[in-house]
């Protein structure tokens, strides 16, 4: 298993402070997807980057959905709307941040990813990243699909 190739991979995607457009779970679980916009001015409105993670073992995350804040001296939760919901400008707080890769044993490698407002940490037998078309995704956010 190559990991620094897959660093390499993810590192080439320029995932800094990029938003993050999307993270599915499929097949039970066995495939986590995230969608991170791609950095060139060019590119961003027809592609963005598909970071495949495959065969998990392990897939564990935080959002921001228990983020608690003082409002006054009362504690109240941070965001009482549903991700669903939100539109535009509302979704600029998800963006990346971090995402390291270390050796988890002999086959499998671990993920962990700071996507601002999203923490996860995923182990897994592999991990595919290619550019694919926006079009083609039906991300829960546009409004044309």
């Amino acid at each position: 298993m190559e990991i620094q190739s897959k660093i390499e991979a993810i590192n080439n995607t320029d995932y800094w402070d990029a938003q993050i457009l999307d993270i599915r779970a499929n097949y039970l679980g066995d495939e986590i997807t995230v969608y991170i916009e791609c950095f060139d001015l060019e590119e961003r409105e027809i592609y963005c980057w598909e970071l495949k993670y495959l065969r998990c073992a392990k897939v564990s995350y935080e959002t921001d959905a228990g983020h608690l804040v003082y409002k006054g001296d009362q504690k109240v939760l941070w965001r009482h709307e549903d991700v669903k919901n939100l539109r535009d400008g509302q979704l600029y707080g998800y963006a990346g941040h971090t995402i390291t890769l270390t050796k988890y044993d002999e086959f499998l490698i671990r993920c962990k990813l700071v996507l601002s407002l999203i923490s996860m940490d995923i182990i897994c037998q592999d991990i595919e990243v290619s550019k694919v078309l926006i079009a083609d995704q039906h991300f829960f956010w546009d409004e044309d699909r």
